[in-house]
């Protein structure tokens, strides 16, 4: 079980970073623009 920690856990570091790099970024554009605020909950609902 450690091993597979440490053998993964920087990958998992690297993956759960990038989504929050990922939201943060996206939720910086979706507050500048309203337009692309409604595509997103439209694929939101869509990807649900």
């Amino acid at each position: 079980m450690r091993r597979i920690i440490e053998e993964y856990g920087q990958t998992i570091l690297e993956i759960v970073g990038g989504l929050l790099m990922f939201t943060v970024v996206s939720a910086i554009v979706l507050t500048r623009s309203e337009g692309f605020l409604k595509l997103f909950g439209t694929l939101l609902k869509g990807g649900m």
